[in-house]
């Protein structure tokens, strides 16, 4: 039968390749791989795109921190416990999605998170009104996966994440404090859900932590043998302001349980320990809308 007569000299051809014998014509044979190809890539970039999902979201904020080290069977009486009530500290934080800005599919929720908080000013008390300069830094990346569920979302995402606290003295001739320093370098592998409740939206988190290192406190001086893993949990909401800006609000829990492997001959006795941080932050955040 004759082509159709709206048909181009492409069209046509396009056609008579397709119905070649793959195995009389093996050219054709590649060119319908091609077209499997060419079919998939279409499937994941859409050729029309409007794009649906945001592809960045970024916050910042000031945030208040509460951290308590507990020892747990102390049988040498050489370690005391510590205690910061209350200290300010700045947060940052974002996730971005590129594939978002490409297409509508999988891709689009395949993204990197990273998140970065630093003290501000912190001191601890010692004896005889001593203070001692004080610091906290956190910082992660890693790898997330959103899942878009109604108007909310399911996560998961896997990160690498380093958390450093440090008590000093304040000047390099004075005499240091007997507080061990802590640097956990952790894996950090966490699931979370933002719930949509009207225009209120509440977002959930947890995390286990693979602890990879604990700085000073897994040293010869105190703990040698250290052994480390953690937890967190975060509860929030994200409230909007216009389609891009919104306020945020959280308080999260990050606990570190230590084992120290303590043996009778070690100049501490002591079973383990219990870090625990408490934090509440409240952020202004911007969102790249579709």
């Amino acid at each position: 039968a004759p082509p159709p007569m709206d048909m181009s000299q492409d069209d046509v051809e396009e056609g008579r390749v397709a119905a070649l014998d793959p195995e009389l014509f093996p050219g054709a044979e590649e060119r319908a791989a091609q077209d499997a190809v060419d079919d998939e890539v279409d499937a994941l970039f859409d050729r029309d795109f409007r794009p649906r999902h945001s592809p960045l979201e970024a916050r910042v904020g000031l945030r208040a921190i509460n951290r308590g080290l507990r020892y747990v069977d102390d049988r040498s009486g050489e370690v005391r416990p510590y205690d910061l009530p209350l200290g300010p500290e700045l947060a940052i934080g974002a996730e971005w999605y590129p594939g978002a800005h490409l297409t509508n599919g999988v891709l689009a929720h395949l993204g990197v998170t990273a998140d970065l908080i630093q003290s501000i000013g912190l001191s601890s008390a010692g004896p005889n009104d001593t203070s001692y300069p004080t610091s906290e830094t956190y910082w992660s990346l890693g790898a997330v996966a959103r899942i878009p569920v109604g108007h909310g979302r399911v996560s998961l995402s896997a990160a690498f994440a380093h958390h450093a606290f440090s008590v000093e003295a304040e000047h390099p001739r004075d005499e240091p404090p007997d507080i061990a320093s802590v640097a956990y370098d952790h894996g950090r592998f966490g699931a979370g859900a933002r719930i949509a409740m009207g225009d209120l939206s509440l977002v959930l988190d947890a995390a286990y932590l693979l602890v990879l290192d604990e700085g000073e406190i897994g040293e010869d001086h105190w703990f040698p043998r250290t052994t480390a893993h953690g937890v967190e949990a975060a509860v929030g909401f994200v409230y909007p302001l216009g389609d891009q800006f919104q306020v945020r609000g959280s308080v999260d829990g990050r606990l570190y349980l230590l084992d120290f492997h303590a043996r009778e001959d070690d100049e501490r006795v002591v079973a383990g320990a219990v870090d625990r941080f408490i934090g509440a932050t409240a952020a202004f955040g911007w969102r790249m809308g579709p």
